[in-house]
């Protein structure tokens, strides 16, 4: 695809779009352009290569396993069994994030009350006002007009770029009192220690990775858990080939070690399924900064496409009659598996393709996987009744409005 691949630095991000970004985001990948995103995504790759990736696995692990045991004590808590579920799980990914991205614990899962993870709900879900206002008018007239939603998430921003730059300094601490025998592999310490960067560097890269690294990863495992509570069937399959590999059930973080999630087809297939369903971002926009063309018709400066994840992963010309429906086989039988059944892997959109393709989505996808074969190994996961329903809402990431209440059955302590 032209856009994005060939001719991707023909087209950037609208200035609109960059500045929302920028101050939801920081000035990180997600929202740069041009030579300066070329020069941050080379400085930022090794972090994520796929040995730096498989590494994580035992941490991924280690934190699920505190997933499932909080999850548990809210089943035991619960009326009737029913679960809120997406608090913990946006929880549980922002202390993954924490420990990978900048080697701290935030400690999130534990405490609903959480600071760092309310900042995040604030900051990455404004009021749709907001989005407009910001679109429209500078920053410094609408500050004069006290709206209470736009002065709220204001604040917000400010207090998680001061949370984010305490943590900097503290990070600085570190490595300065590691330099006769340095350890830390995290993502920023990996990042600092290629180069002398500036603060407000380091700040737009660690404001994109705590944001980017959670909320997408937490918003695909809420949807899987969706899906799987809507088809039991497909539920049992996975928890037979998860129960497989962990015959005693997920016990304790010794297990991480003949535990690989990447030997799991199905889950494999069932996590795919979901990120093509529900893509966390489903639409992003391109604007040509030049004159150009798109399979060889030309294209003006100026001119604004949009690339619709969402609409693309559900394209029955692409995917066939069913593709709208939750099919995990389509990555394991047939001609084109690896593809899910489409002749192009451009058809699947989740991640993008090219030089500007999520450069965390190895990361993304296994601790997708550790996570979910966990939880559906510990848990039963029921639709409230038959014909629950769900409303989908989000600025950045999709997610259920309001929440997913599901009926959660520990099949440990047989409660429910």
């Amino acid at each position: 695809m032209d856009v994005l691949n060939s001719r991707n630095y023909d087209w950037e991000k609208p200035a609109m779009t960059r500045t929302i970004l920028t101050a939801i985001l920081g000035e990180g990948l997600v929202s740069v352009e041009g030579n300066v995103h070329k020069a941050m995504r080379r400085v930022a790759a090794p972090a994520f290569s796929g040995r730096q990736t498989r590494a994580l696995a035992p941490l991924f692990y280690s934190k699920g396993l505190a997933l499932i045991e909080v999850l548990a004590r809210q089943v035991k808590k619960a009326d009737g069994g029913v679960v809120e579920i997406t608090g913990a799980i946006s929880r549980v990914t922002l202390d993954i994030i924490g420990a990978a991205g900048v080697g701290m614990d935030f400690n999130a899962l534990d405490d609903e009350e959480s600071k760092l993870a309310k900042l995040y709900e604030l900051v990455m879900e404004p009021p749709s006002f907001f989005m407009l206002a910001e679109s429209l008018f500078p920053r410094w007239l609408l500050q004069q007009f006290g709206w209470k939603g736009y002065s709220k998430t204001i604040e917000a921003q400010s207090q998680l770029r001061s949370e984010v730059r305490a943590l900097l300094q503290e990070k600085k601490a570190v490595i300065n009192e590691e330099k006769s025998t340095p350890h830390s592999t995290d993502i920023i310490a990996s990042i600092m220690k290629s180069g002398d960067f500036s603060d407000d560097y380091l700040i737009g890269q660690l404001l994109t990775f705590l944001a980017a690294g959670h909320d997408t990863t937490a918003s695909a495992l809420v949807w899987a858990t969706w899906l799987l509570s809507r088809h039991p069937q497909i539920q049992d399959r996975l928890r037979a080939e998860c129960s497989a590999k962990l015959p005693n059930g997920p016990v304790s973080e010794v297990d991480a070690a003949a535990f690989d999630p990447e030997n799991m087809p199905f889950l494999a297939a069932v996590c795919n399924e979901t990120l093509r369903l529900y893509p966390p971002a489903p639409s992003t926009v391109r604007e040509a900064i030049v004159s150009t063309t798109i399979r060889n018709v030309p294209i003006a400066k100026g001119t604004l496409v949009t690339i619709p994840p969402w609409a693309v992963n559900r394209n029955r010309a692409l995917w066939g009659a069913n593709a709208a429906d939750f099919i995990p086989d389509r990555w394991i039988d047939g001609p084109n598996a690896a593809n899910g059944g489409a002749e192009s892997p451009y058809s699947f959109l989740t991640f993008l393709h090219g030089p500007r393709s999520c450069i965390g989505q190895g990361f993304a996808r296994l601790e997708m996987k550790c996570l979910l074969a966990l939880l559906i190994t510990r848990f039963a996961f029921e639709t409230t009744s038959p014909d629950q329903m769900v409303q989908i809402c989000g600025f950045i990431t999709i997610k259920p409005q309001g929440g997913l209440r599901l009926k959660v059955y520990d099949l440990k302590s047989k409660e429910r």
